[in-house]
């Protein structure tokens, strides 16, 4: 039986590649949100050429043909027969009808690992299929092909209270001016903030192709202006047709456009979804990319392999976001009967959602509330919101992803030491929403549709809204100052609209409930978009800190000319130990060994570095525990590297102590816990050359002297009251400013504002507003914040401007004003 098998490649230097990604989302960073493009990741992250060719020889000489290589996307695709892929890989292939599967794990040889981390086509037991895509059948007649613009129920209408949404053809729901206005982007839109206007966009990844007429259909009934142009783009050089998961394809691209009409969209259109993701992410056209589809099935190094192309999205300043699915915490698993993916018998969080690299979104349901004809139903307006957790939005704990990422802290954040999902969610399910659809090649306006197929893209058009709110095209990964607003204790002001209510029990299985605070139904809930779009644009901003990705993998390379023979090592995880006349003994992750024999000159170098302090004791962080013997001298702080002629290099995971000696012969031991670990053996004949040079220089005292850390004085602010007078709802007062300055001159000590934020229905003026986020104050300098109101309501109303910053006291400002 012959194979088709993609190769994917990881990514060497993980640890700076975390650290960047942390770095360009940090303010105070040089590099905060100065993005790569996709070609300087590949040169900083991506395998080398020389890398790639050594995976690519090894795959000719086991009797692969080799169709291809795409460097940019770090995949190799071979074809060969079953017996090669069992000889090559160690496993054994077993087939049953139409279904095959391996097995066992693949193998490969340990020089590989980190370098190969997932094989793809060795079975075809798993699938992809849209993350929700759920309909409500209208009760009466739900299509037609014309109609004039929809009437808005969220409007104040006396005349049609009990509308909850646009009536088309007999049935009710919403259409993007009634999602629009429900979630308070209405005033962004008049303001002018539709999106990123060209050449930026938003990526909807897809498998099937659609019917145009469609879309243009529904933005013809819904809209009063042309959205931007809808482009596609093939992966793969051609469309790959029309399929079932055709609606999932007009369903992203219509609600992508509703809250971001002013952005291009671009559908990626491939068979094989995951080529879909790949370009989008390495044509690094787009400011934000949206997958509506959940995998079943898929092996653990598959969601690797996905992950390197989100962390790269991210130094990119690509926004993903990735739907939580339609089954609730029972999510879905594969069924080999009918070879597709079903409802869980157990939880089953999606794990491509759960990528520590990506947003991950769940859905709400709500019921449009009126009271004597005046509309209630916007979110936030009621009590505690007016919307619940849909008992279908998918959510949960990692099972692979197990480290927890630092920005992911607050209340109701769980202690499990794993990525946790949702991290937000919007509207899914009831009041539904009419899409554009295709019947039998005639373009119709069709309703009820829903999932968080729907808030996915709903989110990743207002990504667009809020770069423009932001003054930057791109954002990168949003979670970081997702958390840090709802975690700053802005449920009113912030934007965050917290979801208390529902639970995502389902098909038997035991689901999670939806609180105060974050929950793995809705995570920190929906947002009001005027408001969050301010708290966002404005601060606070968060100071993120490097992770290491559960997944971090090591990288071990080698350029043998082997005359033996290899057995390989499994993917999943792996010590290898390397004998020769200097000795390493690597461990690394998702990668087993083998026993291997081989006459070779091979190549090999070891880094670690090590920190000492005083006592000279060195902290080390590495994947490996290498051992070598060789002469070094030692200062403090020191770098030892010790390079022979073996085969290891090592990304640095784990941590370890050793002693350095000033001058002697010293043994560097690096000892981490890795997981999912077997262990085997490779020895070879080698001549190594080995160099190791370090340098320490050790004071003796043991105690640090204490550190004085200056207190910086009291922030000044002048005036402390605002008063706007009359301003019209809906309007937007003119500016007023204040002046924040630091008086103490005596003691020079600068102070730093972190953020400021309001209470109550007034904003930023960003024209008047000389003062930015990690402004610093020296003794003597000054900088303002202009002030508007804008009323959405009549009356007298107040609120408060507050300051955050490292100063000694807390300042605010008193804010009035009456809507008329």
């Amino acid at each position: 039986m012959p194979l088709k098998l993609t190769i994917v490649l990881g990514v060497r230097n993980r640890a700076a590649l975390e650290q960047l990604l942390a770095d360009q989302q940090n303010p105070a960073s040089s590099q905060y949100r100065k993005w790569l493009t996709p070609k300087e990741f590949a040169n900083r992250f991506g395998p080398s050429d020389q890398q790639v060719n050594f995976v690519k020889d090894w795959l000719k000489g086991e009797g692969f043909d080799v169709v291809s290589v795409n460097r940019l996307g770090r995949t190799i695709q071979v074809r060969g027969n079953v017996e090669t892929a069992e000889r090559a890989f160690s496993t054994t292939v077993m087939a049953e009808g139409a279904s095959y599967v391996n097995t066992t794990d693949p193998s490969i040889p340990a020089q590989f690992d980190g370098l190969i981390v997932s094989i793809m086509g060795l079975d075809n037991t798993h699938a992809a299929m849209p993350a929700g895509l759920h309909r409500l059948a209208p009760p009466a007649s739900h299509s037609s092909t014309q109609r004039g613009l929809e009437t808005f129920a969220l409007a104040d209408n006396a005349n049609s209270p009990s509308m909850p949404g646009a009536t088309e053809g007999g049935s009710t729901a919403f259409g993007p001016a009634d999602v629009e206005r429900f979630y308070d982007e209405t005033p962004l839109l008049s303001a002018g903030n539709s999106g990123t206007a060209s050449p930026d966009c938003v990526a909807v990844d897809e498998d099937s192709d659609y019917l145009p007429a469609a879309v243009t259909l529904y933005d013809s009934t819904f809209f009063k202006v042309a959205p931007a142009a809808v482009t596609n783009v093939y992966p793969d050089g051609s469309s790959p047709g029309v399929t079932a998961d055709e609606v999932e394809t007009l369903l992203d691209i219509e609600y992508s456009q509703a809250t971001a009409p002013g952005t291009p969209v671009h559908p990626y259109i491939a068979g094989d979804l995951y080529d879909s993701i790949s370009q989008s992410v390495t044509d690094g056209t787009c400011g934000a990319i949206s997958v509506s589809y959940i995998y079943c099935g898929e092996s653990l190094s598959f969601f690797d392999g996905l992950d390197t192309l989100f962390a790269q999205a991210a130094t990119q300043g690509q926004s993903v976001f990735i739907a939580s699915g339609d089954w609730g915490a029972a999510g879905l698993q594969y069924d080999s009967s009918n070879g597709t993916c079903v409802t869980g018998t157990m939880r089953n969080p999606s794990e491509m959602a759960a990528s520590p690299h990506v947003t991950a979104v769940g859905g709400t349901t709500f019921s449009p509330q009126y009271n004597l004809g005046n509309d209630i139903s916007m979110v936030g307006m009621a009590p505690g919101g007016i919307e619940s957790g849909w008992d279908a939005s998918g959510g949960g704990v990692s099972e692979i992803f197990l480290t927890k990422p630092t920005w992911q802290t607050g209340p109701g954040v769980p202690a499990d030491n794993a990525r946790d999902i949702p991290d937000v969610a919007m509207m899914a399910w009831a009041p539904y929403v009419f899409i554009g659809a295709d019947n039998n090649g005639t373009a119709i306006i069709q309703c009820c549709w829903g999932g968080t197929s729907l808030a996915t893209p709903l989110w990743a058009g207002y990504s667009r809204v809020l770069a423009v709110a932001s003054d930057n095209t791109r954002l990168g990964l949003l979670n970081p100052m997702i958390y840090n607003v709802a975690n700053a204790g802005l449920p009113e002001d912030g934007g965050i609209e917290d979801v208390l209510s529902g639970n995502n029990s389902d098909n038997g299985v035991t689901g999670y409930s939806a609180g105060a605070g974050y929950d793995q139904v809705t995570g920190w809930g929906s947002v009001d978009m005027d408001e969050f779009a301010a708290a966002f644009a404005s601060g606070p901003h968060p100071t993120p800190t490097a992770t290491t990705s559960a997944t971090a993998t090591s990288t071990a390379t080698a350029t043998p000319s082997p005359t033996g023979t290899s057995t390989g090592v499994p993917t999943r995880t792996a010590t290898a130990t390397a004998t020769a006349t200097s000795v390493a003994t690597v461990t690394a992750t998702r990668t087993a060994t083998v026993t291997a024999t081989a006459t070779s000159t091979p190549t090999s170098s070891a880094t670690s570095t090590a920190t000492a302090t005083r006592t000279a004791t060195q902290t080390a962080t590495a994947s490996v525990t290498a051992t070598a013997t060789a002469t070094a001298t030692g200062t403090g702080s020191a770098t030892p590297s010790a390079s022979a002629t073996s085969t290891a290099t090592a990304s640095p995971t784990a941590t370890a102590t050793r002693t350095a000696t000033q001058t002697a012969t010293s043994t560097a031991t690096a000892t981490p816990t890795p997981t999912r670990t077997t262990t085997a053996s490779a020895t070879a004949t080698s001549t190594p050359t080995s160099t190791a040079t370090a340098t320490t220089t050790p004071t003796a005292s043991a105690t640090p002297d204490p550190v004085v850390t200056p207190v910086p004085s009291a922030l000044k602010i002048t005036p402390d009251k605002l008063k706007f007078g009359m301003v019209g709802t809906g309007a937007t007062s003119s500016a007023q400013t204040v002046t924040l300055s630091n008086p103490n001159k005596k003691k020079q000590v600068p102070i730093t504002l972190k953020s400021w934020n309001f209470i109550g229905e007034f904003a930023v003026s960003q024209g008047q507003t000389t003062c930015a986020p990690f402004t610093t104050l020296n003794p003597g300098q000054k900088c303002k914040i202009g002030v508007v109101f804008k009323p959405t309501t009549t009356g007298a109303q107040s609120g408060k401007l507050t300051i955050v910053g490292n100063q000694s006291n807390h300042p605010s400002v008193t804010l009035k004003g009456t809507g008329k």
